[in-house]
């Protein structure tokens, strides 16, 4: 896609998946692009924002379908959230027909939150226009897609590595890449954390052995001041 965007990504998703949408928006435009991989991938954004989040970003008075139409044009990739309320979602669908019709799937990214793909059950947490491929009509077929998705559920690929998995993919590098500096950075946090840690506790340790012999110079202090007083009481009394 070599013409200007204004969006890196559009989220589609379900208001009833609000909560976590909120979440993956700031990880998303926030998140900080490792400056080694520009070597390799030396046409990296600087960062990946803004991201739209429809509804909440429109201004009173604008025409919903209209404008949401203008975002998904003026946007790069669709990050399509999916539940089984996003796959009964009339708009998500819709959302996900219209970016099919203007760009085709090869810049859609599902990422499962909850549910099965697939399952066409209660379960199913895909929408029907990511299911199925468009003609070159943009008329949706009965050939299934083979459109990979991240899966934040612990028996797939987990949060961290979905996280991963779906930057990964709006960065157009490989996931591997991304995952192995992503494991440094973690690798990181945990030694810088676990080394304040050990300060935190020796200093603590330190305070409290302070603690305890100031208390036991204290007890001392007032035994022998409790002692020199009574002396001076028998003296007193011998005298």
């Amino acid at each position: 896609m070599n013409n200007y965007k204004k969006y890196k990504a559009f989220i589609s998703y379900s208001r009833k998946d609000e909560k976590f949408v909120k979440k993956l928006h700031t990880t998303i435009e926030e998140y900080e692009i490792p400056r080694e991989l520009y070597e390799k991938y030396p046409n990296l954004p600087q960062k990946l924002s803004p991201i739209f989040r429809d509804i909440e970003q429109l201004k009173a008075g604008d025409k919903l379908p209209v404008e949401i139409f203008n975002k998904l044009q003026n946007s790069e990739n669709l990050i399509v959230v999916c539940s089984p309320s996003s796959a009964k979602s009339k708009w998500v669908n819709k959302e996900i027909i219209d970016f099919k019709r203007m760009y085709g799937e090869g810049r859609i990214f599902p990422i499962v939150i909850d549910g099965i793909p697939n399952s066409n059950d209660e379960n199913e947490c895909f929408s029907e226009a990511l299911k199925y491929e468009f003609d070159d009509e943009g008329n949706i077929t009965n050939q299934k897609t083979h459109i990979l998705a991240s899966n934040i559920i612990k028996s797939a690929d987990g949060k961290e590595f979905a996280k991963v998995k779906l930057i990964a993919g709006l960065l157009g590098i490989e996931n591997d890449d991304l995952w192995n500096f992503e494991e440094k950075r973690q690798k990181k946090k945990r030694i810088f954390w676990g080394s304040s840690w050990s300060v935190i506790f020796l200093m603590m340790a330190g305070l409290t052995i302070f603690s305890f012999e100031q208390r036991n110079k204290a007890i001392k202090n007032e035994k022998k001041a409790k002692s020199s007083l009574y002396k001076n009481i028998l003296q007193q009394g011998i005298m």
